[in-house]
C-alpha cells in the first residue's frame, strides 16, 4: 500500500457545478449568497478549496475569512480578515479602492461600538462589496462561520441584501451540528443563502478516493466497497481509516482488514462525538438496545427519561448527525449501534436488554422482537420468556431459518424449565442444530433422549435421532433405539411406532450382518399398505425400493415411487422418500424425477437444511450422469459434496460416501484419474470399507478408477466384492450398479475371455428381466466385447439399438467406439470408421475425454484411406456436407450455425475428412474433393 496522502479533493461534482452555475450568474450581473453545511469533516473546507480554484479561471478576485472559537467575542474580526485581503497592496495594485473604508471606522478590538458606529461599518463595507465588484468579479468565502462573531454576520447579511447589483458572490461554511448554527445572527446570514447540505461521499466516489490513495496498488471492488461501508464515505473518516491501514498493513488490503480496522477508527471518531453531549448518552444507548423497534415512546420510557428531556435530548442527537432525523428511531451509520452497545458493561447490556424486553412483551410487540432481547437479556426473570423463545424458534424453523432459530432455543434452556418441557426444547434444539451441524444435532438428541419423560416424547426424539445415526453409519444402534421405541409406544400410538420400526427396518438393511434380519423385518412391514396418508407414501418408497433392487418390475417400481413422490410439501430429508428417487434413477424415468427435484430444490431453499439442499444437487448429479452429461454431473455433485462436508463437519456419513462415489465415477469418465484418487483418499476410502449398503458405489468407483489407471487386479477384486456383497443383499438389479459388465472388462485386460464372458452374460439375463434399454445394452456391450467374429459384431449392433432407445448418451458412445473396433478387426473399415466416428462426436458432447481420445486413436489405425472407387465411399455424409461447406469459403462458426451443430462438431468431423483425404488442412481440401468420384463421398451413412 503506498504511503502517498490522501487526496484532499473528490468527487462533489453536484455541488460544485451548483457553486459554479452561481459565479457565472455573477458575471451576468447577479449576485448571490451560498451557505455550504455539514457535519465536521465533511468536506466544507475542500469545497471551498475547489471553488477558488473555479472562480480564479472565471477571473474572480478571492477574499477569504474564517471563524474561530477563541475570537467570537472579537466584534467584526472576520470582517477584518475581509478587509485585509481587500486592501492588501497587491490588491490595491490591481483593483484600486478608496482609502476611507470600513477599516478606518472598526472599533479597537475589544470595544464595544454602538449601533450608530455599527451601522456606518455595515453601510461602508457595502460600498467597498459593491465598488470592487464594479471594478472585477468578487468572491468572498467565509470557512466555519459557525464559530465567527456576531457583528462580522450581522454585516456579511447586510451585504447580501445590499450589494444585489454587481458581479459579487458569497459562501460561507458552517457546522450543522453546532447549536450555534441555529444562533440569530448565522441564521440571518443563511436565511437569504442558497443551501447546500454535504453528505457523505458515493461508492464510486469513495473507491476513487481510495484508488488514488493506495496507487500504484490496484483496489479491488469488494474492498473500495468496505471503505465505503466503513466510513459512510465521510472524508475525513476515510483518511483516517487510510492512515491506520498504511501504519498497521502496507501491503495487502482485504475487505475484511478494511472492516476491522475501520470499525476502530468509528469507535473513536463516535465517542468524541458523543463527548459534546454527554447528556444524550443514554438515549443513545436506548436506541441501540431496542434497534429496529426504536421508536420514540419506547427508547423514552427504556432510558428512563420524561417527556421533555427525551425530545431535547434525540434533538441533539439528530443535531450531531448521529441519529437520522426521522421515525422510528435510527442511527446514520450502521456501525454506531455496535460501537455504542460494545461500549456499554456486560451487566448493563444484559439489565438493558432484559427492560426492553419486559418494555416490548407488556406494549405486545412482535413476539420476535422479544426474543431478539431475550437472547441478550435475563430470561429466569420472566414466566413467559420460554414460550416466547420457542414461540420464535418455530417461526425461524418454517421460514427456512434453523441456524438462528438453534441460538432461540438454547437460551430458552436457561428459562425455568420442568422436566416436560426441557425433554421437548431440547428434541426441538437437537432438530434445529441437525439442520447445519449432524454432530451437534446427534449429541443434544442423545441428551434430549435421556431427558424423555415419557414413552411418547422418547418415541418422537427417537425418530430424529436414529435417522442421524444411519447417516453416521451407527446403523445397529438406530435399530436398537428405535425397537426400544417402538416396545415403549405399544399400542397407543401404532403410526408412530409403524414409523419406528420401518427406521429400524432401513437401519437393519444398511448393513450386511443385518440385511437378513432386515428381509424378515420387510415382510410385515411392507405386508399391507398404512391407512394414514403420509405413512402411505413411507410405504410406497419402501416398496419402490424394494422392487427397484429385485429388478422384476419395472411398472410398480415407477408407479411406487410417483406414489411416495407426490406430496406436495415433501422434503428430500424426509427418509425414505430419496429411496424413491433412486428408483425412478434405476428405471430410466427422468422426466419422472424432474419436477419432483425442482420442487424438492425449492423447499431444500426454503428450509434451511444442508442434507436437503445437497441431496438435491446430488441426483441432479446423479441423472446427468445417466444421461451422459460429465460436466453438469461433475457441478452437481461437487455442489453436493460441499454442502455435506460442510454437514457433517468432515466426518464420514452415508450421504457423503455416496456422493463422494459417484463425484468420483463422473471424474474417471472425463479422465481426471488423479482428482478421483484424492477425492476418495481424503475421505478415507481407499482402505477395506465397512460392510455398509453405500459402500457398494465406493467399490464400484473405486473399480472403475482401478479400470482406468490400468490397475487391473485391483479393479476387478473392488468389482468383485461389490457384486459379493450385492448378491448377499440380493440386489439382481443391474441397473443399480452393472458391476458384472465392468468386472467383464477387467478379466479381458487379464486375459480371462471365457469369465468375462460369464460375467456379462449373467448381467444379460438380469437385465433383459428389468427391461431398461440402457440396462440391456450396457450388458451388450460387455458381452460383445468378450465375443470375436460375427457374433461380437451382432451383439455389439445390438446394444447399439437398445441404447439408441434410451436417454444413456455415454453408455452408446461406449457401444459405437466397441463396435468400431469390432468392425475394424473383420476388416470392416467404413463401418468401423462410421462407428467410431459417431462415438467420437457423441464423446465429445458428453466431454468423456478418455473415450474420445481413444476413438482418435482407432480412427489413425484405419491407416491410409483407399480410393473411393475401391472403397465405395470415403467420407461419411456428415463428413462430406461439412468438407463441402468448408471448401466453399464458409467458416467453421458458420458451418455449425448452416448445420445446427456445435462448433467442436464441425472441427471433428473435418478433421476426420482431412485424414480420410491425406491432407494437411483447408488449403488443400478443395483439390483433394475434386479427385473423389461422387459415389465416393457420403455413401458411408
Amino acid at each position: 500500500m503506498s504511503h502517498g496522502p490522501a487526496p484532499r479533493f473528490i468527487g462533489r461534482r453536484v455541488e460544485l457545478g451548483t457553486l459554479r452555475w452561481r459565479l457565472e450568474c455573477a458575471l451576468r450581473g447577479k449576485a448571490s449568497a451560498v451557505a455550504i453545511g455539514g457535519e465536521p469533516g465533511i468536506g466544507r473546507t475542500a469545497l471551498l478549496d475547489a471553488l477558488a480554484g473555479t472562480a480564479a479561471r472565471l477571473g474572480f478576485r478571492h477574499a477569504s475569512g474564517r471563524g474561530h472559537p477563541g475570537k467570537r467575542e472579537v466584534g467584526f474580526g472576520v470582517v477584518q480578515q475581509i478587509l485585509d485581503e481587500l486592501t492588501a497592496p497587491e490588491a490595491r495594485a490591481a483593483a484600486p479602492t478608496p482609502t476611507e473604508g470600513p477599516g478606518a471606522l472598526l472599533p479597537d478590538p475589544g470595544a464595544e461600538p454602538d449601533d450608530r458606529t455599527v451601522s456606518a461599518v455595515f453601510a461602508s463595507f457595502d460600498g467597498l462589496l459593491a465598488d470592487a465588484g464594479a471594478r472585477a468579479p468578487l468572491l468572498v468565502t467565509v470557512d466555519d462561520a459557525h464559530f465567527g462573531d456576531p457583528l462580522s454576520l450581522r454585516c456579511l447579511a447586510h451585504a447580501t441584501r445590499r450589494v444585489r447589483e454587481v458581479p459579487f458572490v458569497l459562501v460561507i461554511t458552517y457546522d450543522e451540528t453546532e447549536p450555534e448554527a441555529d444562533a440569530s445572527p448565522l441564521a440571518e446570514l443563511t436565511a437569504t443563502a442558497h443551501r447546500v447540505s454535504l453528505t457523505g461521499l458515493g461508492r464510486d466516489e469513495v473507491a476513487e478516493f481510495v484508488s488514488r490513495a493506495v496507487a500504484p496498488e490496484p483496489v479491488d471492488a469488494e474492498t473500495a466497497q468496505a471503505c465505503h461501508r466503513v466510513t459512510d464515505g465521510h472524508p475525513l473518516l476515510l483518511e483516517e481509516l487510510l492512515g491506520t491501514l498504511r501504519q498497521e498493513r502496507p501491503t495487502g488490503l482485504t475487505p475484511q482488514l478494511v472492516l476491522d480496522v475501520g470499525a476502530r477508527n468509528v469507535a473513536q471518531w463516535l465517542r468524541a462525538r458523543l463527548s459534546r453531549c454527554p447528556e444524550a448518552g443514554a438515549i443513545a444507548r436506548a436506541i441501540a438496545v431496542l434497534g429496529d423497534d426504536a421508536d420514540f415512546g419506547r427508547a423514552s420510557a427504556l432510558a428512563r427519561l420524561d417527556l421533555d428531556d427525551a425530545c431535547a435530548r434525540v434533538d441533539r442527537l439528530v443535531r450531531l448527525k448521529l441519529v437520522a432525523d426521522g421515525h422510528p428511531l435510527r442511527f446514520t451509520h450502521s456501525f454506531f449501534r455496535g460501537v455504542i452497545l460494545d461500549g456499554m458493561a456486560v451487566g448493563t447490556r444484559i439489565a438493558w436488554h432484559t427492560r426492553a424486553a419486559e418494555l416490548l412483551y407488556e406494549s405486545r410487540a412482535p413476539g420476535d422482537a422479544v426474543a431478539a432481547h431475550l437472547l441478550h437479556g435475563d430470561v429466569t426473570r420472566q414466566r413467559w420468556a420460554t414460550a416466547v423463545l420457542r414461540d420464535a424458534a418455530r417461526r425461524e424453523v418454517a421460514r427456512g431459518a434453523p441456524h438462528r432459530a438453534a441460538p432461540l432455543l438454547r437460551r430458552a434452556l436457561d428459562t425455568r424449565l420442568g422436566g416436560v418441557h426441557r425433554a421437548v426444547v431440547l428434541r426441538e434444539l437437537g432438530s434445529a442444530e441437525l439442520a447445519t451441524d449432524h454432530a451437534a444435532g446427534t449429541a443434544r438428541l442423545r441428551a434430549a433422549l435421556a431427558a424423555a419423560p415419557d414413552a411418547d416424547e422418547a418415541a418422537h426424539t427417537t425418530l430424529l435421532l436414529a435417522s442421524a445415526l444411519v447417516s453416521a453409519e451407527a446403523n445397529d444402534e438406530a435399530a436398537a433405539l428405535a425397537d426400544h421405541a417402538a416396545g415403549w409406544l405399544g399400542d397407543t400410538d401404532q403410526g408412530t411406532a409403524w414409523q419406528l420400526r420401518a427406521v429400524a427396518y432401513q437401519a437393519e438393511q444398511g448393513r450386511l450382518g443385518t440385511a437378513a434380519l432386515a428381509r424378515e423385518r420387510e415382510r410385515g412391514l411392507l405386508a399391507d399398505a398404512p391407512d394414514d396418508p403420509r405413512l402411505l407414501q413411507t410405504w410406497s418408497a419402501y416398496l419402490a425400493h424394494r422392487h427397484s433392487r429385485q429388478g422384476h418390475n419395472r411398472e410398480a417400481t415407477v408407479r411406487c415411487a410417483d406414489l411416495a413422490l407426490a406430496d406436495q410439501q415433501l422434503s428430500v430429508a424426509d427418509r425414505p422418500h430419496h429411496l424413491a428417487l433412486l428408483a425412478l434413477l434405476y428405471a430410466d424415468a427422468p422426466a419422472l424425477a424432474d419436477p419432483v427435484l425442482s420442487r424438492l430444490g425449492r423447499a431444500a431453499e426454503r428450509g434451511g437444511h444442508l442434507r436437503s439442499r445437497a441431496l438435491v444437487p446430488a441426483f441432479r448429479g446423479a441423472f446427468a450422469r445417466s444421461a451422459g452429461r460429465l460436466a453438469d454431473a461433475v457441478a452437481h455433485l461437487r455442489t453436493a459434496d460441499g454442502l455435506l462436508v460442510s454437514w457433517s463437519g468432515g466426518r464420514r456419513t452415508h450421504e457423503g460416501s455416496w456422493c463422494a462415489a459417484l463425484l468420483a465415477e463422473a471424474l474417471v469418465e472425463q479422465g481426471r484419474t488423479g482428482e478421483a484418487h484424492e477425492l476418495l483418499a481424503g475421505r478415507d476410502l481407499s482402505a477395506r470399507l465397512p460392510d455398509l449398503y453405500h459402500h457398494n458405489w465406493v467399490l464400484y468407483a473405486r473399480g472403475r478408477l482401478h479400470l482406468a489407471r490400468g490397475r487391473h487386479d485391483e479393479a476387478l477384486a473392488d468389482l468383485l466384492e461389490c457384486g459379493r456383497r450385492l448378491e448377499e443383499w440380493q440386489v439382481e438389479n443391474p441397473a443399480v450398479l452393472p458391476w458384472r459388465s465392468q468386472a467383464a472388462l477387467a478379466c479381458l485386460a487379464l486375459g480371462e475371455r471365457d469369465r468375462a464372458r460369464r460375467l456379462a452374460g449373467g448381467e444379460l439375463a438380469a437385465a433383459r428381466r428389468w427391461g431398461t434399454p440402457r440396462a440391456v445394452g450396457v450388458a451388450l456391450t460387455a458381452l460383445g466385447r468378450a465375443e470375436s467374429g460375427p457374433r461380437a459384431t451382432g451383439v455389439l449392433d445390438e446394444a447399439v439399438t437398445a441404447l439408441r432407445s434410451s436417454p444413456a448418451r455415454l453408455e452408446l458412445a461406449h457401444a459405437l467406439y466397441a463396435l468400431g473396433v469390432a468392425c475394424r478387426g473383420r476388416g470392416q473399415l467404413d463401418e468401423a470408421r462410421e462407428h467410431l466416428t459417431a462415438a467420437g462426436v457423441l464423446g465429445q458432447r458428453c466431454e468423456a475425454l478418455p473415450l474420445v481420445t481413444r476413438t482418435a486413436e482407432e480412427l489413425a489405425a484405419l491407416g491410409p484411406t483407399p480410393s473411393a472407387t475401391a472403397s465405395g465411399g470415403l467420407l461419411t455424409r456428415q463428413q462430406s456436407r461439412v468438407a463441402d461447406l468448408a471448401s466453399g469459403g464458409l467458416a467453421n462458426k458458420d458451418i455449425a450455425v448452416r448445420l445446427g451443430v456445435s462448433l467442436r462438431c464441425v472441427e471433428f468431423h473435418l478433421s476426420g475428412a482431412y485424414q480420410k483425404l491425406g491432407i494437411s488442412g483447408r488449403r488443400e481440401l478443395h483439390r483433394a474433393l475434386k479427385g473423389l468420384a461422387p459415389r465416393g463421398r457420403g455413401s458411408a451413412g
